[in-house]
């Protein structure tokens, strides 16, 4: 006799599906780690010394055992905090994290903190690497032979330690944005509430009540590169945007403030490679 029983289904919070990087890294006072998007979720654990990190429009100073999330297209960065040098982890994977992460930074328990140190330390055993630590980021080639049931394990454990994180204590911010981080925060908020207006450095500088020489100072200190790359890149996360929701290229460039549909074009060929046509036919739209 065949008997049916009830069973209940699981909506997996953390799920990893590919992996990009892992690694640790110990670097020195002064170390600014140029600011970034991509396409993939990152996390981001502090080992040992302190970290200013930069993550859109916020900025974060995370200490020892403190972690957080950089969802995909985030732009972010990572700069050495005072005189000490900074280690910290950066575990990057493309998946999924059904929980409210991103703003937030989060106490990692010792235990946890060990752990991804272990599981670091294994996967070397597991996976073949591009660059040198330090160097570059360290992104996994591929796997060696016959790790299948290792790599398994590994995923499952980094599964959770993802998981016990984020159910723990957020970090509550230890005080107010310094006068140059809210410079910084300025520089970012007028940038993004003038995505298609298409301002030159001299106009976000007036806007921001700064001299020219004053904001390249401190968008460069907190990101890690000039305010053209910052709002280039910003341009064109919201271009794809657009395009991805069945905008046409001509709509695409007239909400972004550009003059013509050919100078938009050449504009994204430049920036992405890839002309606005060829991308979304090459992301299925």
């Amino acid at each position: 006799m065949t008997r049916e029983y009830p069973s209940f289904k699981i909506k997996r919070t953390v799920e990893i599906r590919e992996l990009v990087s892992f690694f640790c890294h110990k670097y020195p006072p002064g170390f600014v780690f140029k600011g970034e998007t991509h396409n993939f979720w990152e996390f981001i654990i502090v080992l040992d010394g302190s970290a200013v990190i930069c993550a859109d429009d916020k900025v974060f100073r995370l200490r020892k055992g403190q972690a957080m999330w950089h969802r995909p297209s985030e732009f972010h960065s990572v700069r050495t905090d005072g005189d000490v040098p900074l280690y910290f982890g950066v575990f990057s994977f493309h998946g999924t994290i059904d929980a409210p992460v991103s703003g937030k930074s989060f106490t990692v328990s010792a235990e946890n903190t060990e752990l991804f140190i272990k599981l670091r330390l294994e996967a070397g055993g597991i996976f073949n690497f591009y660059g040198i630590e330090g160097e570059r980021p360290i992104i996994i080639k591929n796997m060696k032979p016959g790790k299948e049931i290792e790599l398994q394990s590994l995923i499952s454990r980094m599964e959770y330690l993802l998981a016990d994180t984020m159910s723990g204590y957020s970090v509550v911010p230890e005080k107010k944005p310094s006068a140059s981080e809210e410079n910084y925060l300025r520089i970012v908020e007028t940038i993004s509430k003038n995505i298609g207006t298409r301002l030159s450095i001299e106009e976000i500088a007036l806007k921001c009540n700064m001299s020219v020489s004053n904001a390249k100072r401190v968008f460069s200190k907190y990101a890690g590169c000039g305010i053209s790359v910052y709002y280039n890149g910003l341009v064109i996360y919201e271009a794809k945007k657009l395009l991805s929701d069945g905008k046409s290229v001509g709509e695409t460039a007239g909400a972004l403030g550009f003059a013509s549909q050919n100078y938009f074009s050449s504009f994204f060929k430049r920036i992405t490679g890839h002309s606005p046509t060829e991308w979304r036919s090459k992301n299925g739209k």
